[in-house]
């Protein structure tokens, strides 16, 4: 800063003389013009005032306008001359000072001492000041003086217009001159200051103007490296990344963003966001704005790809169009990999799972075998009855009818007919039940293994939670006791079934082992309760048990991949961060949980409705309550 206010200083005390001195100039030039025009008009006055002169009959031109041609000439000529060759010199505005004052002098004699001539004087100091040099009015004024009290004496009628003056009239004239003097004196010095700040002024903008055109180069330079830098980062970006301008046109695009959509140079640029993504998704671009979306985008030769994608609007930005940076990332096989990996899960599910549907399989298909057996004995006994009645049928004579009599009477004891015909009815129903429960388990199954399409479709959260509760029955039975509090008319969310119902599985798996290690060998079971609602424009699914509670210590990292806090080989780790990006990477959900220390966990999934959602397609209370009675009746 010190460095700066020195260099200010020293460019203003160079302005302020170069200022000066070019002042000194024009004045100098102006002088000289004015005193020739002067030279001209005294020889002008002298010809018309006293042009000649007269000696009896003869005449001949006045000594007036010799002296105005001679002397006049000498004033006008000396101050010219030195303007030429010594512009801006001090000697030469001092001349010039000396002969203006006695060119006034003589202009007063010329006129005879007119008292209207001496304002000559004062207009001729007041040009004077235009030097604003006021040692030049020191040097006028002093000839002024001197002339006044030399004439004032010797030739008062020259420099008064009388024949007599006072002696001390010549110093009234140089004190009116004085008093002019005081005021130009002041204006002169107010005029050197007035310069001096300005050279102040003009230092200071051209040291700013020189900083700022430091400050221009610096960022000039930086903003080239850093289009540079953009640049290569473009180039060599893995993603692609499009602009688009006002009119929804493809107007730049990076080597990536040409290959993943499979354009290059005049096939890409000036397409609109319709040919390159589809209707549907440009549609959705000013919706999603600085949001990630997933669409499917098919290229020019047939093959297509899932891409992420991130829309960014340039309104307001610097530039020559205001429009979109459309930003895409390949995510094919990504969502492969994903895909296997929810596959590899539900099956490492089902695989867990087996034996526990197995056994639930089992126990029905026992009792069906043995009502089937009694049944088929019952069905022997009855068919011997039934041949003994029509032996009695074909009797004719009184004693075949009486022996056919005593056999069927025998057979009916023997068979306890009474006996078959309360039991059989009850045999059917149970096998009838059975069987429904093992069409029940094997639905589930399905529905729980069939595999997600590639599109999200409406899903039947209920069905989903009945479905993925029946399949892992085996893992809660034993420990907890189940309830389903399900929302009869829930509106269907958009999403995939299959997902979804590996979230249900996972926490209600969770929430039986939470209970599991609560519990110990205490003989009283926990609960479950698996509910379903609607809460305004989203579907909530909670699944709450009574176990332990979460740690405090480990509440931060319960969505964490490979975070566990089971027994090695009890977990992997997977569950929860499953869940996680089911719900939200896949459903565009969340997934949040509340708990309390020795009273247990509530997990929620907040799912979201499509726009204009209708309510219904839940399952009915009839199939809720199905499930109830079924679970109740294992219990």
């Amino acid at each position: 800063m010190t460095t700066l206010l020195e260099a200010c200083d020293h460019r203003a005390v160079q302005i302020f003389t170069e200022t000066r001195d070019e002042n000194y100039r024009r004045t100098d030039r102006l002088f000289a013009g004015l005193m020739v025009c002067q030279w001209l008009a005294g020889i002008a006055a002298a010809c018309w005032i006293t042009p000649a002169t007269w000696v009896g009959s003869e005449s001949r031109v006045h000594d007036h306008v010799y002296l105005a041609v001679l002397l006049g000439g000498a004033l006008a000529g000396l101050p010219l001359v030195m303007a030429i060759t010594r512009p801006g010199a001090w000697p030469t505005r001092h001349v010039i000072g000396a002969c203006q004052a006695l060119t006034s002098a003589l202009l007063i004699h010329l006129s005879g001492g007119r008292i209207e001539t001496h304002f000559h004087i004062f207009g001729s100091l007041a040009f004077l000041s235009f030097y604003r040099d006021w040692r030049v009015l020191v040097t006028a004024t002093a000839i002024v003086a001197g002339d006044h009290f030399v004439r004032g004496v010797w030739a008062p009628e020259s420099v008064f217009g009388v024949l007599s003056a006072n002696p001390w009239r010549w110093l009234e004239h140089a004190g009116w001159v004085v008093f002019e003097d005081c005021f130009l004196v002041y204006s002169c010095r107010r005029g050197v200051l007035e310069m001096r700040e300005n050279a102040g002024r003009w230092a200071l903008i051209e040291a700013t103007n020189e900083t700022v055109e430091q400050e221009v180069v610096e960022r000039t330079g930086d903003l080239e490296r850093s289009e540079r830098l953009v640049r290569t980062i473009l180039e060599s970006a893995a993603d692609g990344i499009i602009g688009f301008d006002v009119h929804g046109r493809a107007s730049f695009s990076n080597p990536a963003g040409e290959r993943l959509l499979g354009r290059v140079g005049d096939r890409l640029l000036g397409c609109t966001l319709e040919q390159l993504f589809g209707a549907e998704t440009a549609a959705g671009f000013g919706a999603t704005a600085g949001k990630v979306m997933e669409c499917r985008i098919a290229r020019p030769d047939g093959s297509s790809l899932t891409c992420e994608l991130t829309c960014s609007s340039t309104a307001g930005t610097a530039g020559p169009a205001g429009g979109l940076v459309v930003s895409l990332r390949d995510v094919t096989q990504h969502k492969d990999l994903q895909s296997q990996l929810v596959s590899s899960q539900k099956l490492e599910a089902i695989g867990q799972l087996a034996a526990g549907i197995a056994h639930e399989i089992n126990t029905p298909t026992q009792y069906i075998g043995d009502n089937v057996r009694f049944l088929r004995d019952a069905l022997a006994d009855i068919g011997k009855l039934i041949d003994s009645t029509a032996v009695l049928a074909g009797a004719s004579s009184r004693a075949d009818i009486d022996a056919a009599v005593d056999h069927l009477r025998a057979l009916h004891r023997a068979t306890d007919f009474a006996f078959l015909r309360e039991e059989c009815p009850g045999a059917i129903s149970q096998s009838l039940e059975g069987v429904e429960r093992v069409t029940r388990i094997v639905y589930s199954m399905k529905e729980f293994a069939h595999p997600d399409r590639d599109e999200a479709s409406p899903v039947d959260v209920n069905q989903v939670i009945t479905s993925a509760t029946t399949v892992c029955r085996n893992e809660w039975k034993y420990v907890a006791d189940l309830r389903l509090d399900l929302d009869p008319v829930l509106p269907r969310v958009h999403g995939y079934a299959g997902a979804l119902g590996q979230v249900v599985l996972n926490l209600v798996v969770n929430a039986a082992h939470a209970i599991a290690e609560h519990k110990g060998k205490a003989s009283a079971n926990g609960q479950i309760t698996v509910r379903s609602r609607l809460d305004g424009d989203a579907v909530v699914l909670e699944v709450a048990d009574s176990g332990a509670g979460i740690p405090e210590q480990v509440k931060p990292r319960i969505f964490e991949q490979f975070f566990t806090t089971k027994e090695v080989g009890k977990g992997t780790g997977q569950g929860l961060a499953l869940v996680r990006r089911i719900v939200v990477d896949k459903h565009g959900g969340r997934v949040w949980f509340d708990s309390t220390a020795g009273k247990g966990t509530t997990f929620f999934v907040r799912l979201p409705l499509p726009a204009g959602s209708a309510a219904g397609a839940g399952p009915s209370p009839e199939t809720t309550g199905a499930v109830r009675a079924a679970d109740q009746a294992a219990r």
